[in-house]
C-alpha cells in the first residue's frame, strides 16, 4: 500500500540534518542585524506582534488591522515573549526558526523516499539558496508560509500513501499557512489535482480512504483554527472576507509595473544558483516522467501552481514565489537519488560528480549570501533611523506623529503615528491632529504638494521651532512642526 520507508531513522540518519541546521543557524543568528525593518510589511508584522504581546488587540498605532492574517504576528509575539525582549533582532528569530523547520521538512521528505544521502543534498541545497537564506533574517511572512505550506503538502502525501491520520496534520498545517498568507488558497487547486491524480493512480486506495472516518472528520481541524479569525473579521468590520478581498487586489493595483512573463524563470538561477536550479528541474522531470514517483508529481504540481499564479501579474517579485523553493530543492534530492542509482556500479564516479556540483553551488550561494548580508541597505535607511532615534531620545511618549512611512515610524518610535493622505485637503486635516511631521525625501511617488518642502530639505538648516533634518548619501528625513509644513504648502 505504501512506498515510504518503514524503518525509523537512526543517529546516522539525523546527523547530516543536524550539521546542515547548525551551519545554517549559525549563519543566520550572526546576521540578525543585517537589515533594518524598512519594508512596509515587516514593520506592520512587527507592530502587530508587539501589540499582541502587550495584549492591546490586533492594532497598528491604535488602529485595528484587518489586512494581515494573524499567525505570523502571533509567532513574532510568542518569540518576543519567550525571549523577554521586543527588539527587531529578537523578532527575527521567528523567521529563522521557520526557515530551520523548512530545511528539516525538505530533509525528512526526501529521506522517507530516497534515504540519507539524497536528503542531505536536498537540505543543504535549500540552506544555500541565496533567496531563501537572505530572507531568513528579514521579518517577512514568506519563510513561515513556505514551511507550513510544505508541511501541509507532505502530510497529504503521507495520508494518500495509506496513513489516514496524516489528513488531520494536513488540514492543520494548511489552516496555519492560510492564517499566515492568503496565498494559502493556492492549496485548493493543488489538493484537487492531487485527488484526481490519486484516483487515477490507485482507485482501490481512494475508495478505502473515502470510507474512513479520518478522511471526512479531518477538515474540522482547519475549521477550528480559522473560525476565530473570520468571526473577528465579521464582528469588527462586517465582512469576514475583507482581508482576503483587499489582498486579492493588492498586486494588481501596481499597474505602473510591467515585468515579463518569464521573470521568475529568469531569476531562478540567481535565487537558487544555477547548478541547484538545474538539478532541481532535472530531478522533478525524471521523477515524474521516468521514475513515476508520486512525490515528484506533488512537488511539480505544487511549484507549477505557485509560479503560474504569480506569473499572471504584471508586477512580479522573487520573494512572492519563494514557497516554491523547498519544493524545487526536494527535486535536487530526487536527482541525486536517480544519479546514484544510475552509477551504482561506479559509486565513486556518482558521488564525485554530485559533490563537485554541490561544491560549486556552495561557493556561489554562500558568496551571494555574504554579499547580501554585508552590502544590502534600504534607501534612506541610515537617515531614517537617525531621525527616529532623535524622536525616541528627545520627545515625549504621548506625542502624535504623521508621515508616509507610518508603519516604520510607528514601529521604531513606539509613538502613535498617523498615515499621510495622498490629497492635500486631507493632509491639512491630518496635520491638525499631529504634534510632529516626519517627511522622507526618497518616496517613489511623493505627493506633489510637498515639492516646496523637498526643496527646503535639500539645503536649509532651519525648519521652524525645533525642526531638524537628517542627511545621508543624498537622502533627507525631516522632523518638523505641522505649522511649518502648513506654511510651506500654503496656496499662493
Amino acid at each position: 500500500m505504501t512506498d515510504l520507508r518503514a524503518d525509523r531513522p537512526g543517529w546516522k540518519d539525523w546527523l547530516p540534518l543536524l550539521v546542515v541546521l547548525a551551519v545554517f543557524g549559525a549563519l543566520c543568528f550572526t546576521n540578525l542585524g543585517a537589515y533594518a525593518l524598512m519594508n512596509w510589511d515587516e514593520s506592520e508584522y512587527a507592530s502587530l506582534g508587539r501589540s499582541m504581546l502587550h495584549m492591546d488587540g490586533y492594532k497598528i498605532s491604535e488602529k485595528p488591522n484587518f489586512m494581515r492574517p494573524p499567525w505570523w504576528p502571533a509567532s513574532i509575539a510568542a518569540v518576543m515573549w519567550a525571549a523577554g525582549d521586543e527588539t527587531e533582532q529578537t523578532a527575527k528569530i521567528a523567521t529563522v526558526l521557520y526557515s530551520l523547520l523548512a530545511i528539516a521538512l525538505v530533509y525528512w521528505g526526501v529521506w522517507v523516499e530516497c534515504g540519507r544521502v539524497p536528503a542531505a543534498f536536498a537540505g543543504w541545497s535549500l540552506a544555500i539558496c541565496p533567496e531563501f537564506t537572505t530572507r531568513a533574517v528579514s521579518l517577512l511572512s514568506e519563510q513561515a508560509f513556505l514551511a507550513l505550506h510544505l508541511a501541509a503538502l507532505l502530510s497529504f502525501y503521507f495520508a494518500f500513501r495509506g496513513r489516514e491520520k496524516w489528513f488531520y496534520a494536513g488540514w492543520l498545517f494548511w489552516s496555519l499557512s492560510f492564517s499566515t498568507r492568503y496565498t494559502g488558497l493556492l492549496f485548493g487547486p493543488l489538493l484537487v489535482i492531487i485527488f484526481l491524480y490519486e484516483s487515477v493512480r490507485d482507485r482501490g486506495l481512494l475508495k478505502r480512504l473515502l470510507r474512513t472516518r479520518d478522511f471526512w472528520l479531518s477538515p474540522i481541524a482547519a475549521g477550528v483554527i480559522l473560525a476565530p479569525w473570520y468571526l473577528r473579521q465579521w464582528r469588527s468590520f462586517g465582512d469576514p472576507l475583507i482581508g482576503v478581498k483587499r489582498a486579492a487586489g493588492q498586486i494588481p493595483s501596481y499597474s505602473n509595473e510591467h515585468m515579463p512573463w518569464h521573470f521568475y524563470f529568469s531569476e531562478m538561477p540567481d535565487a537558487m544558483t544555477l547548478p541547484i536550479a538545474a538539478l532541481a528541474v532535472a530531478g522533478l522531470l525524471h521523477g515524474v516522467a521516468i521514475a513515476k514517483r508520486p512525490l515528484a508529481v506533488y512537488l511539480t504540481v505544487g511549484a507549477a501552481i505557485i509560479y503560474g499564479w504569480h506569473m499572471q501579474y504584471d508586477y512580479k517579485e522573487v520573494r512572492l514565489a519563494a514557497p516554491a523553493l523547498p519544493l524545487l530543492t526536494m527535486g535536487v534530492g530526487l536527482a541525486v537519488k536517480a544519479w546514484m542509482d544510475f552509477t551504482a556500479g561506479r559509486r565513486w564516479l556518482g558521488r564525485t560528480a554530485v559533490l563537485a556540483l554541490m561544491a560549486i553551488s556552495s561557493i556561489q550561494g554562500v558568496g551571494a549570501i555574504r554579499h547580501e548580508f554585508r552590502e544590502r541597505q534600504s534607501t534612506g535607511e541610515t537617515a531614517f533611523l537617525q531621525a527616529i532615534e532623535h524622536i525616541r531620545q528627545s520627545m515625549a511618549k504621548d506625542i502624535v506623529l504623521v508621515g508616509v512611512k507610518q508603519p516604520q515610524i510607528y514601529w521604531y518610535s513606539d509613538r502613535e503615528t498617523l498615515r499621510s493622505p495622498r490629497r492635500k485637503p486631507q493632509y491639512r486635516q491630518r496635520l491638525s491632529e499631529a504634534d510632529w511631521v516626519v517627511i522622507t525625501s526618497y518616496e517613489r511617488s511623493p505627493p506633489p504638494y510637498l515639492t516646496p518642502v523637498f526643496e527646503e530639505m535639500k539645503t536649509a538648516e532651519w525648519f521652524g521651532e525645533g525642526g531638524r533634518v537628517f542627511r545621508h548619501s543624498g537622502h533627507q528625513v525631516l522632523i518638523a512642526r505641522p505649522e511649518w509644513v502648513l506654511d510651506q504648502i500654503a496656496d499662493d
